[in-house]
């Protein structure tokens, strides 16, 4: 491995690890907070505190894993103990801190830590093993803790929980942080220090969002917990810490392209950011350089570049186009790279964003408030964010945007962005999505990639593309003699080529590698033009047989057979102009009842499909 950007940092560690201060006891921080989160904040809180409806988590919950697959019925319970404890959490700074008042939730915050203290496991049940890939073990043995996502984001809240509340829980007993302190230590520094999960790198294997988000929250609790028990051993944390950050950036391009798409960013890129921000706090600025690297400025604007409009995001993989809107972590790595068209961004999208969205109390069952950190982040920077001087222009991102690592084209005019996935389906998250394109039209979904239903037991196994929004005829592709595209790194586009004039911009590639051997494909040449009045694709086959092109959209569509027009309503039309015979088959239409694709596609979807023998051109408008 080479290029050990954070590892070469080690060296400039010349002093004592200083112990870790996220800014909890400075009053003006505290006291700057914007204030028209304060009341929301108050009032979640209480509200809860009304019921206190904790969710009892059960054995056989964790069992529904193992005998059928069911992720939902524990994680559901599981995520909103944690964002229940984190929402009264911060009502207790908030009153304490802020409004000179205390007490009013500690008897609730002292149940939820305890009882997620009792908890036999922190991870779940859909990690449940000790090797990558494994089947998973019915229930936990609480004897070898794993530490997956959610066990390491379980210790970073708990240990945050302890040090902002420090005094309130220290006046009502000393043992409290004391017992939250001992129990960290048996489940996350020991097993970080003597056992090795893959996450954590090995030199040569491949990596994904869990090594920073894991290491992130591992810094934060070893670096909280530090002030309490010098015993524990920071320095080997670090540098075990660094080792594993340099395993993830081997994987990541030099364009900064997250091959997992803008929600998986969040947990890779900008953990990656949290991580050596907390490097940085503990040991003055050792790592500061790393921040200089134009590798990381390209992954800390990856999700500005991706951006189309409002809510919407260039998705491909299990990403949705509803990625969630960016805010106080991406303006603060906008603001350690000094890049103030990343923080305009930041700046613009946390205004555009909902009271519940800046405060993470959009979906309580979900993962997006469970890690304490961020809200609290959230909350002390809500001020600096929102008040963020933007200058003129600042906050455009490049028309064309080529991210050759993954094989992301992204062209955009006035009207219309498209982006084109032209890579191979070996990324993380990976969906038989090679060659597949997207396209909105003044900010609206127009040819749609559906993203991913809720994870299953099926999700990440052997009979993962057996689900119907990871094949490539539900995505914007051709199915060539009845068959799709394969999933592997050799199934891959070639012949890449882009160009750019006056009049338009463009790529083009052959899918034909993309597909197995008994498809009887000789080659499939794409070519992608965006213009001022639209897009035109023009898609030509080279082999025996028949091929089925697929288009999905959102909005309702009717069919001008005469004039082999698809008209999608409120959007534009798709008309084809090629002279040969070209068929256009019966539109599919698919209610939407996943919850999680509900999240993006509140109604259903359409799969319109042309057929044809060699070639086909549409203008897209």
């Amino acid at each position: 491995m080479t290029n050990n950007i954070v590892q070469e940092c080690l060296k400039n560690i010349t002093e004592e690890i200083k112990d870790f201060c996220p800014v909890a006891d400075n009053a003006e921080i505290w006291q700057n907070i914007s204030m028209d989160l304060i009341a929301p904040i108050l009032k979640y809180a209480r509200d809860m505190g009304k019921c206190y409806d904790w969710p009892i988590l059960r054995a056989t919950d964790y069992l529904e894993f193992s005998k059928n697959g069911n992720r939902i019925y524990f994680e559901n319970k599981y995520f909103t103990r944690r964002n229940m404890l984190n929402t009264l959490v911060i009502a207790e700074c908030i009153n304490n801190k802020v409004l000179g008042q205390s007490g009013e939730f500690i008897d609730n915050i002292i149940n939820s830590i305890y009882s997620i203290m009792e908890e036999t496991a922190w991870w779940l049940p859909a990690h449940n093993s000790y090797i990558r890939n494994k089947k998973q073990f019915p229930m936990p043995d609480s004897e070898r803790p794993v530490l997956d996502l959610f066990a390491c984001e379980t210790g970073s809240q708990l240990a945050l929980a302890s040090y902002l509340l420090k005094a309130e829980l220290d006046n009502i007993s000393p043992f409290i942080r004391s017992h939250i302190l001992e129990v960290l230590k048996q489940r996350i520094i020991t097993p970080y220090l003597k056992e090795h999960f893959w996450w954590m790198g090995n030199g040569d294997e491949v990596l994904c969002n869990w090594t920073p988000w894991c290491t992130m929250n591992i810094l934060l609790t070893a670096s909280l917990i530090y002030q309490d028990d010098k015993s524990i051993d920071l320095r080997k944390i670090i540098e075990k810490s660094a080792y594993s950050l340099d395993c993830f950036l081997k994987d990541y391009g030099d364009d900064g392209c997250c091959n997992e798409g803008v929600q998986y960013y969040r947990a890779a890129g900008l953990c990656l950011f949290n991580a050596i921000d907390i490097l940085n706090k503990i040991t003055k600025n050792a790592f500061i350089e790393v921040f200089d690297n134009q590798k990381i400025k390209n992954i800390a604007n990856y999700v500005r570049n991706m951006h189309v409009d409002g809510k919407y995001y260039i998705n491909f993989g299990d990403c949705s186009p509803v990625a969630g809107r960016s805010g106080v972590r991406e303006y603060l790595f906008g603001k350690a790279i000094k890049d103030e068209k990343l923080m305009a961004f930041a700046s613009k999208e946390w205004n555009e964003s909902s009271i519940e969205e800046k405060l993470k109390e959009a979906d309580r069952c979900s993962t997006e408030g469970i890690n304490l950190y961020y809200r609290y982040l959230s909350i002390l920077y809500s001020n600096e964010v929102a008040s963020y001087e933007q200058k003129e222009n600042s906050n455009e991102s490049e028309n064309i945007i080529y991210y050759e690592s993954v094989g992301v084209y992204i062209a955009k005019n006035e009207h219309y962005t498209l982006a084109v996935k032209c890579g191979g389906n070996g990324d993380s998250h990976n969906h038989n999505d090679t060659g597949s394109i997207t396209l909105y039209k003044d900010g609206k979904p127009y040819l749609i990639d559906l993203g991913v239903e809720t994870y299953s037991a099926k999700t990440f196994s052997s009979h993962r593309y057996e689900i119907w929004t990871m094949q490539s005829s539900w995505h914007n592709l051709p199915e060539i003699n009845g068959f799709m595209q394969k999933d592997g790194a050799e199934y891959h586009a070639t012949a890449i080529k882009l160009w750019q004039n006056e009049d338009n911009c463009g790529i083009s590639f052959d899918i034909a590698k993309a597909y197995p051997e008994e498809a009887g494909c000789k080659s499939y040449k794409r070519s992608v033009s965006l213009t001022k009045n639209g897009v035109i694709l023009e898609d030509l086959y080279e082999g025996e047989g028949k091929i089925e092109l697929s288009l999905l959209t959102e909005a309702d569509c009717e069919q001008d057979r005469e004039n082999k027009t698809i008209i999608v309503k409120d959007i534009g039309k798709i008309k084809c102009e090629t002279e040969e015979d070209v068929s256009m088959l019966p539109v599919y239409e698919v209610s939407i009842t996943d919850e999680r694709l509900k999240k993006a596609w509140t109604n259903k979807i359409y799969k319109n499909r042309f057929g044809f023998m060699q070639k086909i051109k549409l203008i897209i408008s």
